[in-house]
């Protein structure tokens, strides 16, 4: 669960069906966005879900049979549903957050390569389509969900997992480091609201 860059709307998953909803954090109101029954394998057993800094989206993995499953898009009103990607076996993707201009979504795509061993990367995905932009290859074992935050500005992501200490690099220049974490048991939570300072 996730919300939205100006606190109004948060997404999160119905624990007793496994579908996707948003709740307006003002109002209180609560609106579910999918329908696909009881933990329904068929049609997608909604799982992680980000919604986009601006409010308009929310990207969200549907597991389904035989272990694959969707990174989907829903629109916060309901209206329009789209397969940002097909999951297959052994090669997945899940949401870990948006770009500050909510344009991409940001992907921990893990697949097994050819000689048997796993990859862990992070990739951006547009919201039109677009080509994917695998943004750092080659994380190493993630291990649990990557937390993943960008800078109110834009400029900087931050992330973590349970195997990666904290750090920043520029979203432009994924090797172009900002900060590096030297306590293995930092974790990423967020940004200070004028991005000079790291949770």
């Amino acid at each position: 669960s996730s919300t939205s860059a100006d606190g109004a709307l948060a997404s999160f998953v119905d624990e007793r069906t496994a579908n996707i909803g948003v709740l307006n954090l003002v109002t209180g109101e609560t609106r579910m966005l999918t329908n696909y029954g009881n933990w329904n394998r068929t049609n997608g057993v909604a799982g992680m879900n980000q919604i986009s800094p601006d409010g308009k989206w929310v990207v969200f993995y549907a597991g389904l049979h035989l272990g694959v499953g969707e990174l989907r898009l829903i629109r916060t009103d309901g209206s329009e549903t789209k397969v940002l990607q097909r999951g297959v076996v052994d090669n997945r993707t899940w949401p870990a957050g948006w770009t500050a201009d909510s344009k991409n979504v940001i992907g921990l795509h893990v697949f097994k390569k050819p000689d048997g061993t796993w990859q862990e990367d992070l990739d951006f995905l547009p919201v039109d389509g677009g080509p994917v932009r695998v943004w750092k290859a080659g994380l190493g074992v993630v291990r649990s969900q990557m937390r993943v935050r960008v800078s109110p500005d834009g400029r900087w992501l931050a992330y973590s997992s349970e195997a990666i200490p904290a750090r920043v690099a520029a979203v432009e220049d994924s090797g172009r480091t900002g900060f590096v974490s030297a306590d293995d048991s930092e974790r990423v939570m967020g940004w200070s609201p004028d991005g000079r300072y790291l949770l």
